[in-house]
C-alpha cells in the first residue's frame, strides 16, 4: 500500500516513516509540510492512503479530506490530531475521514489503524467517538440557540439576551433550557467550559 505523510513537524513525519518502513509492508511515496501541497501530491503520486496532521499550514484539513473523497472516493485518509473538540472530531468524520486517532497516541494505535483502515473499517478511539456524540449533539444547536450561547459565554443574563433580540425572558429561558440539555450541562459556568471544550466558542 502507498501512503502519504502530511505533517509540519519533520521530527514527528521523520518517527512516523521510521516506524511504517520497519513494521509494515507499506510504502511512503510522498511526504509534505504544507497542506496546499496534499491535493497535487495525490494527483501526482496516487496514493492508497493518507496520514494527515490536523492542523498544518497552507490549508484547512477538514476542507482537503472532503475535497479528496470527493476527487479520489478510493482513498483512505487517516486524522491525527492533537485537538479535542468533539465538534472538530465531528466535522472531520462528516468530511469523510476513515480514522481519526490523538497525536499523542502510542505507535500500535497507529499500525493497528493503519491496517484496520486498509481493510475498509473506520477507526474511532473511544474517547473520540465519546467526543463526536456529544459535538454532535452540539451541532444540532438551532442558530438561536447558538446566538444565546455566545451571549451566555459573555456573562448576559436572560432579560439582558431577551432585549438584544426583543424577545420575553420566557423564550430566552427556554432557548437557554435547550441549550444546556443539548450541552449536557446544568449552569451558564459549565455552558462556557462545554463550549471550549468543544469548540464552538
Amino acid at each position: 500500500m502507498k501512503l502519504l505523510l502530511a505533517d509540519d513537524h519533520e521530527i514527528f513525519r521523520d518517527g512516523i516513516r521510521m516506524l511504517i518502513e520497519a513494521r509494515t509492508p507499506h510504502r511512503i511515496v510522498c511526504e509534505t509540510a504544507s497542506g496546499s501541497e496534499i491535493g497535487r501530491l495525490v494527483q501526482t503520486h496516487a496514493p492508497d492512503l493518507a496520514v494527515l496532521d490536523y492542523q498544518m499550514p497552507g490549508a484547512e484539513i477538514t476542507a482537503v479530506t472532503a475535497w479528496l473523497k470527493k476527487r479520489f472516493p478510493a482513498i483512505k485518509v487517516v486524522i491525527l490530531t492533537g485537538a479535542t473538540s468533539g465538534v472538530l472530531h465531528a466535522r472531520l468524520v462528516e468530511a469523510g475521514a476513515d480514522a481519526v486517532l490523538p497525536k499523542a497516541g502510542d505507535a500500535e494505535t497507529l499500525l493497528k489503524a493503519l491496517e484496520a483502515v486498509a481493510a475498509g473499517r473506520q477507526v474511532l478511539p473511544q474517547a473520540i467517538r465519546e467526543g463526536i456524540a456529544a459535538g454532535a449533539e452540539a451541532l444540532s444547536l438551532t442558530q438561536r440557540e447558538y446566538q444565546v450561547l455566545r451571549l451566555v459565554c459573555q456573562g448576559l443574563g436572560n432579560a439582558e439576551i431577551a432585549a438584544r433580540f426583543n424577545l420575553s425572558d420566557r423564550t430566552i429561558a427556554k432557548h437557554r433550557e435547550n441549550l444546556f440539555r443539548k450541552l449536557g450541562v446544568g449552569s451558564a459556568a459549565q455552558a462556557i467550559n462545554r463550549a471550549i471544550e468543544l469548540g464552538l466558542i
